[in-house]
């Protein structure tokens, strides 16, 4: 609920009032250990299971009824790119995953826990991201990071 005032104090108020949307949020990510951007979409009833360790950053929109578990990030891939990702409806994020740029996340997808997500994923689908564990020397510099699947 605090959240959502901020939001729309920052969205749609004054200088004055963007100061203290900043400052409420500031407050909620001290108290929670999490950080949603004052320039997010969240829609009807999301549910957090555990709030620590959220990042969502601004910009990102996500539809209703979404399920984030702690330690999610959705955010921007990096420096240089700043696009976001957009979730559909009814969208589950598994426990320490990570969405990263302008992907699309369609609606009634399931990401499983502790998957990093880089591409679209269509509606109906499941997406399991399956880490190989790789040794590398100290001469090697490339970097396989795995396998990720999406089923429908």
């Amino acid at each position: 609920m605090w959240w959502r005032l901020a939001n729309h104090m920052f969205v749609h108020g004054n200088k004055s009032q963007k100061r203290v949307a900043r400052k409420i949020n500031w407050k909620l990510q001290s108290r929670y250990a999490s950080e949603v951007g004052l320039r997010a979409t969240i829609g009807k009833k999301p549910k957090f299971i555990h709030l620590t360790g959220v990042v969502i950053s601004d910009g990102v929109v996500i539809g209703d009824h979404a399920i984030i578990h702690q330690n999610v990030t959705i955010g921007v891939r990096d420096d240089d790119d700043h696009s976001v990702a957009t979730l559909g409806n009814n969208v589950t994020i598994g426990a320490n995953s990570c969405i990263l740029g302008g992907v699309r996340i369609g609606n009634n997808v399931k990401i499983g826990a502790m998957s990093l997500v880089l591409s679209d994923i269509n509606d109906n689908a499941t997406y399991i991201c399956k880490i190989q564990p790789l040794l590398l020397s100290a001469t090697d510099s490339a970097i396989n990071p795995g396998a990720c699947v999406a089923s429908a």
